[in-house]
């Protein structure tokens, strides 16, 4: 049976885990009877475990890097601003858990602070990528002794959230298993029951 809190050790990614889970149970919900044939099971239940708990990775070879001018606030009515590098890291997968992650992107625990964006690209795929800024207002050596380390720290979360993934995706298969199985009873009794009615079964009328 799929239930909430199966995931409390992995806090505080467990909120995210067992979210995933329920992705899992809603979908298994609405399969119908050819979806669930006892010879599709195992793929479909590989599939379904593979889209919620599949690894995410990161691209740190292909980072690329963008020129960002930062307002400043004025200071006796003078505008100013401030340049920054940001830099760009594609990613793969369903890398939005690293947002319930600890030491996220989206937690002050990265500095400098990394930030998920998502977006479609030009063949309307959805993309996803890490990015993060670097000021200019140091020597060459010090950005990129902060701009490498701060790569470092995201292939380490990827790493360790990749092995959470994992423990999660083996630890659900059984899980996952008896829920198709069980839907592919429902359906049975559902069907029995309709196949064998003392009267006519009215069709449904279809609209033109």
């Amino acid at each position: 049976m799929l239930t909430q809190g199966a995931f409390e050790a992995y806090s505080p990614v467990s909120g995210e885990l067992d979210r995933r889970l329920r992705a899992i149970a809603a979908e298994i919900k609405s399969l119908s009877a050819e979806d669930v044939t006892e010879d599709k099971q195992e793929e479909l239940a590989e599939r379904l475990l593979a889209e919620q708990f599949g690894p995410v990775s990161v691209n740190l070879d292909d980072r690329a890097a963008s020129r960002v001018e930062e307002h400043v606030s004025p200071k006796a009515g003078n505008f100013s601003t401030r340049t920054k590098v940001r830099y760009h890291i594609p990613t793969d997968g369903n890398i939005e858990i690293l947002k319930f992650h600890p030491g996220s992107p989206h937690t002050e625990q990265l500095q400098p602070r990394v930030s998920l964006k998502t977006q479609y690209n030009s063949a309307r795929e959805w993309t996803a990528e890490l990015t993060y800024d670097v000021g200019t207002d140091m020597q060459p050596q010090e950005h990129n002794g902060i701009a490498s380390a701060t790569a470092v720290k995201i292939g380490e979360l990827v790493s360790e959230t990749n092995a959470q993934l994992a423990t999660a995706r083996s630890e659900s298969r059984a899980t996952v298993m008896e829920a198709i199985s069980a839907r592919r009873d429902e359906l049975t009794r559902r069907n029995d029951v309709l196949a064998n009615l003392d009267v006519p079964l009215r069709q449904p009328k279809r609209r033109d």
